[in-house]
């Protein structure tokens, strides 16, 4: 649930100003990290607690940090 609001509070945070690509760059990087805090998360709940490794949320939430890193990259 942390995890939830972490990636609510990051992507509110950098979408308060669009106007141009570097903004898009903020964005897409506060994105990523908070798709990669999520991935994490779910990684680490299997090491330190007695639940089940999910993997498709698992695999999901990593492809999307992945992503949002390659597009951030590709922006000029």
């Amino acid at each position: 649930m942390a995890a939830m609001i972490f990636m609510v509070v990051c992507i509110t945070f950098q979408t308060r100003n669009v106007t141009d690509a570097d903004n898009q760059k903020a964005i897409l990087l506060g994105v990523g990290a908070a798709f990669a805090v999520m991935c994490a998360t779910i990684i680490s709940l299997p090491l330190f607690h007695d639940t089940p490794l999910n993997v498709p949320p698992m695999i999901a939430t990593g492809t999307v940090a992945v992503v949002t890193f390659w597009s951030r990259s590709k922006l000029s």
